[in-house]
């Protein structure tokens, strides 16, 4: 199978965290400053907890309400609720992300908004800016580092922005993401909070860092067969469709995340560059039967290719037997704001195009067979169908 995102967490990643730890050294984040530069930086334990940290920054009133897409991971409107605030749910663009006439229509009585670079791309930040003025607004960029927006990288441009490194996000150091603040005052307020928080002990490192391990093999192309053949399909869909919940306990990042990071840093635009291609080649063969989305961006990262289909299921379905890792990202997004107040025909949008997406792999992991075989079962599937755009 191949893998729909790279897992990848190698014994050299766990070599490092294990030396690091060991002999107690400190990550040097130095090489983010030429990313954000003037910018507070934070390791976090996870993107949700970063999204939680800079509402809190914001010091807004009880019950706020903060602007977000419906199509996005529940674990940022678990995090919006976890800060004692309620999300406002504004509309999708074909770009899947958010429309700004919805956004303009919306705008009053906002206390703060987020938007999300979905899959890499970059919403239309001059727009938003030009709509928000002085409103507090968060960049969830949990699939956008190494994103760029008219020669800037993505977490520049508002009052903070939340990264995530967790499993299958780019690059996969394992866990806990990043907390750009772009604000002076709301980076003490941040410093202060985080700076309370207990860190994790050896023991705790270590478990980490062999979790991780095994869950790259878990996720690699044999294990990921093999979860295909022994776990049915509903298993696996039941199971996404849990919220995933704010955790009960937190804590400072893993130090050995910091070390994996460290190392990966310096492979970045060449992995970005590889993820680039593997898109172009897919979206220049199938852009004739499908629409299909990716950040291309000559110098950005195309986290995922996304394919828009009526019959995304079938799809997913043949896709799958062929042994390509397709997914339906977000496919319970809908249920899952429900339980945080959506109401359905609120975002017409994208209650439509919710039922269409269909993530394609192309990330820097996979090889030239792999692209020509995706390309390949595509093909057959358009020509059994008689499928046309």
């Amino acid at each position: 199978m191949i893998p729909r995102f790279n897992y990848s967490y190698s014994l050299r990643d766990t070599w490092d965290g294990i030396t690091g730890l060991l002999f107690n050294k400190k990550p040097n984040t130095s090489y983010l400053n030429d990313l954000f530069p003037g910018a507070a930086i934070y390791f976090v334990d996870s993107a949700r907890m970063g999204i939680k940290y800079a509402l809190l920054a914001f010091n807004l009133k009880p019950g706020a309400k903060i602007g977000i897409q419906p199509y996005t991971c529940s674990s940022m409107l678990a995090a919006i609720a976890a800060a004692n605030c309620r999300p406002v749910f504004i509309d999708i663009n074909e770009q899947l992300s958010l429309d700004c006439d919805d956004l303009r229509r919306k705008l009053t009585g906002l206390d703060a908004l987020i938007i999300t670079h979905t899959f890499g791309i970059p919403a239309n930040i001059t727009q938003i800016k030009q709509l928000t003025g002085q409103l507090p607004v968060i960049e969830d960029c949990a699939h956008a580092f190494h994103s760029w927006y008219e020669g800037i990288h993505a977490g520049n441009f508002f009052d903070a922005a939340v990264f995530s490194f967790g499993n299958g996000k780019f690059p996969s150091v394992g866990g806990g993401g990043l907390l750009v603040i772009n604000r002076r005052k709301s980076s003490e307020r941040v410093a202060g909070m985080l700076g309370k928080l207990k860190s994790s002990g050896l023991v705790r490192e270590l478990t980490f860092a062999g979790r991780q391990l095994v869950n790259a093999l878990i996720h690699s192309r044999v294990g990921e067969s093999t979860l295909y053949y022994l776990l049915n399909e509903n298993f696996l869909s039941n199971k996404s469709q849990q919220i995933s919940d704010y955790p009960t306990h937190e804590r400072q990042p893993y130090r050995s995340v910091g070390y994996a990071m460290q190392r990966q840093f310096t492979e970045l635009a060449i992995m970005s560059m590889k993820q680039r291609e593997n898109a172009r080649y897919l979206i220049d063969r199938q852009n004739s039967h499908y629409k299909m989305l990716a950040n291309v961006d000559d110098a950005g990262n195309s986290f995922a290719i996304v394919l828009l289909s009526h019959r995304r299921n079938e799809l997913y379905n043949f896709l799958r037997k062929k042994g390509i890792g397709a997914g339906k990202h977000f496919q319970h997004a809908k249920s899952w704001a429900m339980q945080f107040g959506y109401q359905h025909g609120e975002c017409p949008n994208f209650e439509q195009i919710v039922g269409e997406i269909l993530t394609i792999p192309c990330h820097y992991g996979m090889i030239s067979s792999d692209l020509q075989k995706i390309d390949q079962c595509l093909n057959e599937f358009t020509q059994s169908n008689n499928l046309t755009r």
